[in-house]
């Protein structure tokens, strides 16, 4: 009788962990993970109460013991994982509602979603926007700045991608000051070159997941380069290759993302257009500011 109760009590703890997961839980599921632990805990007390009762080996006392302890361990970890999502979730309803919000704000009229996304593209809030961890919320496409040239360029967010990708041409290893640099122009929308110099890092050899031959790889040179996206503002390990083909001029990966950002998919340009003196911009093509910001288009 007491093999079975003891085995009871592990089936439960089983089936009760099934059901966590770093996505959260809706209340139903939450309020009836609740109601089974209750239950369980009422059977691991009645174990204890037999056992201490009928005097059992101190083997099974300790193993109900630690049965005990640790769905009081799983419980408070849902409770945690359950008030976090709830957090998560509250926060950006209320982002979507405040942009939405300005959008429909800007002049008074009904309008669609899909025109007031245009609304919203280039007037976010200053502010940034964070989640319960405090990492910065960047959209599926930001605004990327070069922050010593100058340069804001439309940036793709991926985060199946381990580095940074950057368009560049007539790429040009050089020695300065006794160390390797590298320079190469950034054609912006009409084919007119900017030239970039940095730091030589090393070279990475790539296989790219749509190459058709597995064996085809890539060496690309790699550069160390300061750049941004909203407040978030770093060093980062840039690799140079031909994007000519691709939509976006850069394309933004996970390392420069991790533990500063998460990233929202569904939405684009969170953060609101920078100050900078040149923009390629794949929506209206190439625009040049004088250095004065206050002539900068918003």
């Amino acid at each position: 009788m007491k093999k079975m109760l003891a085995a009871s009590v592990i089936t439960a703890l089983c089936l009760s962990t099934g059901c966590m997961s770093d996505r959260g839980m809706t209340a139903e599921q939450y309020q009836a993970l609740n109601t089974k632990i209750d239950n369980l805990t009422e059977t691991v007390n009645q174990n204890r109460a037999v056992n201490s009762n009928s005097g059992t080996d101190s083997a099974l006392a300790e193993a109900a013991e630690k049965l005990h302890q640790d769905h009081q361990a799983l419980l408070k970890r849902i409770k945690d994982l359950n008030d976090t999502n709830e957090k998560l979730v509250a926060q950006m309803n209320k982002d979507n509602t405040d942009g939405s919000t300005n959008a429909a704000a800007k002049d008074g009229k009904g309008k669609t979603s899909g025109e007031q996304e245009k609304d919203v593209v280039y007037n976010a809030k200053d502010t940034v926007t964070a989640t319960v961890d405090d990492k910065v919320i960047v959209g599926a496409a930001e605004w990327v700045v070069l922050d010593d040239f100058k340069i804001a360029i439309n940036g793709r967010i991926d985060t199946g991608a381990a580095t940074t990708s950057i368009n560049a041409v007539n790429i040009e290893e050089f020695e300065r000051d006794g160390k390797k640099w590298v320079r190469f122009d950034l054609p912006d929308s009409q084919g007119n070159p900017h030239k970039i110099e940095a730091k030589f890092v090393g070279y990475e050899t790539i296989v790219q997941s749509s190459m058709q031959d597995a064996s085809a790889k890539s060496t690309r040179p790699y550069i160390n380069i300061k750049i941004s996206i909203g407040n978030i503002s770093k060093y980062a390990i840039l690799n140079l290759t031909n994007r000519s083909h691709m939509t976006y001029p850069v394309l933004v990966g996970r390392e420069f993302l991790k533990d500063y950002a998460v990233v929202d998919v569904g939405r684009k340009y969170i953060h609101k257009k920078p100050k900078a003196d040149v923009y390629i911009d794949i929506n209206k093509k190439y625009e040049r500011v004088d250095n004065d910001y206050s002539k900068v288009k918003k």
